[in-house]
């Protein structure tokens, strides 16, 4: 890689050393890619981080309060004692197989972190420690503190002081309550009302507090749950994790808490600093301490006694002139915009899980991205260019590299499928040649040996150099129209023996992204005993998405004779897990029903079961 780029242009070498002066990062930077990852895919987008950037996690299945402010103040604790030992550096490093280590450089700017707009590049700006986070409840801030004479306060002090918030009757002060949707407007003109509006006074006072402070948690003002009988409730909890109203969430901090009316938690968290490993790893730690450690009272509050009184959350001022108030009620409208444009749906079946697809002897991702390329394929009709990140993290300062899910073994699986001349026993050695490979592309990435962000560097160095590379152009002008990917657990101590967990089957661990490419993503999270698949599209999209959804719930959840090639299924399963369809009554609902397996199953038995049913 250092080499390429001189050896393979004669235009780079004519150029002469001057001009190539700032590639010498190619020979003396520890880490080729991960500078200018930050910079030119992250830092440097003027888009807003609402949905376009920032991703979003949620809780696991067993609820251990419904005390709002007894879970936040636990969690607090939790993630303060991550802290911790991050800063004393005698938190466990994360492995792979108990052996190999991953790089953790990513977990330094975790906590105190924030991305400060600019007008042409945004900067991550990181505090060395912060003894304050802020919450914000019912559109009022407050800056509360997390010590009191040099020691963190315990869960119990933590409670107190969250309750003071909720016992505030306090109103928001003008244009307060829709403030933050200023860090959902594009990033230029963020930039540019920052410096004009926050440069003095009380309101830079109170944004340096909220910049500054550990992290931002919000006190949600409704309830959010999971059913797996009620799908719309996962939606719900996702899109209010995801985006809220526009203006709840702070979207500029290295991530953002939410804690629900009824002590559901989930996690805002901006790209730019890390990916999604780390912060499952700290989400899994703060609720496998909250749940081992911890603990509650019978009565749903924190353990403990308060012994004095906790320092006194501080509210939070703002001096906002008509100007400012203007563009706050401006940036509420492009939230609003880009919050209309999201199309997100969960589709949860319970049929199999991770277990069952073990014991086929295949790798659960590999089994669900062919899965995904099935249903694509029936979609669309075609193959297409198909995302999938894998960690670099076996290398110093590595982040992602992508994966390409489409190979010529997939695609030999997926037209196998639908062909009724390959028998069952020949679609499953289709299916297990198409895993494996997978699951070899994935090692091999994992191992250094992807080709995308080397891409990416010569990209990169092209532009600089103002050289124009038709090699270049052809492979980034090709789209990623299927963007998918999966959270990766760290397995903690915390949760290895936990009763909890064990009930649960596993963390549910949701993790999604909003639109990143414009056409969305789909993301999916196996489980021992289940499966999720979220999908997130653009609203011009959404005929799109649900028919994805529709092939995912025919490919996912059925059961399968082999001898027979039949597909089995119950109507109600199909309604229960697919409540999208605005149907009168049952009739028609069957309909539906038939009309789908046949579009999408054309097995010729099937078929006509499917033709006679619809006949009757």
């Amino acid at each position: 890689m250092q080499g390429m780029p001189m050896k393979s242009s004669p235009n780079l070498r004519k150029n002469g050393r001057r001009s190539l002066s700032p590639s010498s990062k190619l020979f003396f930077a520890l880490c080729l890619v991960t500078d200018w990852w930050e910079d030119y895919v992250y830092l440097s987008g003027r888009s807003p981080l609402l949905v376009y950037s920032n991703w979003y996690g949620l809780d696991y299945m067993p609820l251990p309060t419904t005390n709002q402010v007894a879970r936040a103040a636990n969690f607090i604790y939790a993630a303060l004692t991550f802290r911790k030992l991050l800063n004393t550096q005698t938190l466990k490093p994360v492995t792979i197989q108990d052996f190999i280590p991953l790089c953790a450089w990513q977990y330094e700017r975790m906590f105190n972190t924030t991305r400060v707009p600019d007008v042409k590049k945004d900067r991550l700006v990181h505090l060395s420690d912060s003894q304050h986070i802020v919450v914000y409840h019912r559109g009022r801030y407050y800056k509360v503190m997390l010590y009191n004479k040099r020691h963190l306060l315990k869960p119990v002090d933590l409670q107190w002081q969250l309750q003071q918030i909720l016992d505030d009757s306090s109103v928001p002060a003008s244009g307060e309550h829709h403030l933050a949707a200023l860090t959902a407007n594009h990033r230029t003109e963020w930039a540019n009302a920052r410096t004009t509006y926050f440069s003095k006074g009380l309101s830079k006072a109170s944004l340096k507090a909220i910049e500054d402070a550990a992290f931002f948690l919000v006190l949600y003002d409704e309830d959010l749950d999971f059913d797996p009988k009620d799908p719309s409730k996962l939606n719900k909890f996702s899109q209010a994790v995801l985006h809220g109203n526009g203006y709840s969430l702070w979207l500029d901090k290295s991530f953002n808490i939410v804690i629900s009316k009824n002590g559901r938690l989930g996690c805002n968290c901006e790209h730019s600093w890390c990916d999604s490993p780390i912060m499952t790893h700290f989400w899994e730690f703060c609720i496998g301490m909250e749940v081992t450690q911890l603990k509650y009272t019978e009565d749903g509050n924190t353990v403990g006694e308060l012994e004095e009184t906790p320092p006194v959350p501080i509210r939070l001022k703002w001096d906002l002139n008509p100007e400012c108030l203007d563009l706050v009620r401006s940036s509420t409208l492009i939230a609003s915009d880009i919050i209309a444009e999201v199309d997100l749906q969960v589709l949860y079946h319970s049929d199999y899980g991770k277990n069952f697809i073990k014991q086929c002897k295949v790798s659960p991702d590999a089994f669900v991205q062919m899965v995904l390329q099935l249903a694509y394929y029936r979609d669309a009709g075609c193959f297409n260019l198909t995302y999938e990140p894998a960690m670099m993290r076996l290398f110093r300062k590595g982040r992602t590299e992508t994966v390409r899910p489409v190979t010529r073994e997939s695609c030999d699986f997926v037209l196998s499928v639908d062909n009724p001349d390959i028998s069952a026993k020949e679609k499953q050695a289709f299916l297990q040649r198409a895993c494996q490979k997978h699951q070899e592309s994935y090692v091999n990435v994992m191992c250094g040996k992807g080709v995308d962000r080397h891409i990416f560097c010569l990209h990169v160095l092209s532009k600089h150099l103002d050289v124009k590379s038709p090699f270049l152009k052809e492979v980034l002008g090709e789209s990623w129209r299927l963007y998918t990917s999966q959270p990766v657990g760290s397995r903690p101590v915390h949760l290895s023996n936990s009763r909890s967990s064990a009930e649960a089957g596993v963390l549910m661990e949701i993790i999604g992204h909003g639109l990143i490419p414009p056409t969305g993503g789909k993301h999916y999270h196996p489980q021992r005993s289940s499966l999720y698949h979220y999908c997130t599209h653009q609203g011009s999209e959404t005929p799109a998405n649900r028919r994805l959804l529709i092939h995912l719930l025919v490919v996912s959840p059925p059961q399968w004779d082999c001898e027979t090639e039949v597909l089995t299924w119950s109507l109600k399963g199909f309604l229960d897990r697919f409540p999208l369809l605005d149907v009168a009554d049952h009739n028609s609902a069957k309909k539906i029903y038939l009309r789908i397996l046949l579009l999408c199953i054309p097995l010729p038995n099937m078929k006509q079961r499917c033709t006679q049913e619809l006949l009757i």
